[in-house]
């Protein structure tokens, strides 16, 4: 697949709305893998590296809760990474079944974990949509996605509010590809418009 269809696939799947399943491309990142499966321990922020697995149909989010040191590595090239400090705290039990159509698909997603984000990711080419820092539940900074099999990461207070989901414009995603005791590590895209990025991330949880 070229760069081009890559771009056109992520972006026509990311700016459709949250209720839609827009984070279901997760999918495209290979042969599925037991998420019990601990052989490799998620990577240090000092040796992050790409992810080459794929999240069980029963992977929960629930248990992500916490701090971490959060890696974000660009690529090709792999020579631009930011590091910068993520927290994810439950929803409010509320808020936690995402605003759906009728016709949508099922089951619903959820999203069990919300948080803030204290990162610089223009460094490594992504785009900040909105207050990555915002505790508000309506419209947190950052927000946990989970579909069957798929947990995804959506950053940026502007396209993460509840009840006006973005139709188009830009998005930051992250796409959970492995989740162990040390943390949880796999790839994020960003576009607005043209401008595009992607890379792979880790994030490694600190000492409470």
């Amino acid at each position: 697949m070229s760069s081009a269809d890559r771009r056109l696939k992520v972006d026509t799947r990311l700016v459709m709305p949250v209720a839609f399943g827009l984070l279901a491309v997760l999918t495209l990142q290979g042969c599925s893998q037991s998420s019990n499966d601990h052989a490799a321990a998620t990577p240090s922020p000092l040796t992050c590296a790409p992810v080459q697995r794929n999240l069980a149909p029963d992977a929960t989010a629930d248990e992500l809760a916490g701090t971490y040191r959060l890696t974000m590595v660009r690529t090709p090239g792999d020579s631009q990474r930011v590091e910068g400090t993520l927290v994810l705290v439950p929803q409010v039990d509320s808020l936690r079944t995402l605003p759906m159509p009728d016709r949508a698909p099922q089951p619903r997603p959820t999203v069990p974990l919300i948080g803030t984000a204290d990162i610089a990711v223009e460094e490594v080419g992504a785009h900040r949509l909105g207050d990555l820092m915002s505790e508000d539940p309506t419209r947190p900074g950052v927000i946990i996605v989970r579909r069957p099999g798929e947990i995804t990461m959506r950053f940026g207070s502007d396209v993460n509010i509840r009840e006006m989901p973005a139709f188009d414009g830009g998005y930051l995603a992250f796409f959970v590809a492995q989740v162990d005791g040390n943390g949880f590590a796999g790839g994020w895209s960003s576009g607005v418009q043209v401008r595009y990025a992607e890379g792979y991330f880790c994030a490694v949880r600190m000492s409470e």
